[in-house]
Parts: structure tokens; sequence; C-alpha cells
């Protein structure tokens, strides 16, 4: 029963360490980039919603991300149309662990899939 305990902590504190050290490295990237490409079309968008209200957004395509923007935006200034793409990052991290784990009962599987997804260029 103790043994079980323990390995649950040491699975779940390897779990988020494995997190942390890439969203420290995705941050320092992310966080420091100025809006390029789409990011600045929704940005564009955001600020739209912003300013006009939530029906004032003119786009041909769902207006979700343009909404979550502005509302990163509202807490985050600018940094929050760059926080989008990091908690995505995170999500999938978190996702691809939980995947591979429920499908082979294999946690140590788990954490490796996770490592290839965070170390992956794109």
């Amino acid at each position: 029963m103790k043994r079980s305990v323990i390995n649950n902590i040491l699975q779940n504190l390897l779990f988020f360490l494995v997190i942390t050290f890439f969203c420290v490295f995705y941050s320092q990237t992310v966080l420091t980039l100025p809006l390029f490409g789409d990011a600045t079309i929704h940005g564009a968008n955001a600020r739209d919603v912003l300013t006009v209200g939530w029906t004032g957004l003119t786009a041909e395509y769902p207006a979700f991300y343009s909404y979550l923007m502005a509302t990163f935006f509202t807490f985050f200034g600018e940094k929050g149309f760059n926080l989008i793409p990091f908690v995505g990052f995170i999500f999938l991290l978190a996702s691809s662990y939980l995947l591979i784990t429920q499908i082979t009962k294999n946690y140590l599987l788990g954490i490796i899939s996770m490592m290839l997804v965070g170390a992956s260029p794109k």
C-alpha cells in the first residue's frame, strides 16, 4: 500500500517536472516573439471584438479563436495573444501523456510520448 502511494507521488512529480521543463523553454520562445502570420489577423479580429463588441466581428471562419484572444488580451495585454499557443502546447503535452498512458497502461511510455511531442519542432 505504501509503495503504491509513493509510486503515485513520484509519477505525478515526474509528470509535472517534464511539463514544467518544456513550458519554461517554450514560454521563453513564444512569449518574447511579436505576432506574426495568422496571429496578426486573429489579433486584429480580437481588437475589433474589443472595440466594437461581440457582434462587430466580420470573419469568414468561426470566431471562437478571436473571442478567446480578446479575453486573454483583456487580462494579459499584448502577451495574451501569445498565450493561446502556449496554453495549447500545455494541453498537447498533457493529452499525449494521458492518451498513451490510457492505451498502453504504461506510465513510462506516457512520459516518453510527452517528451517526444514536447521536443518536436512543430
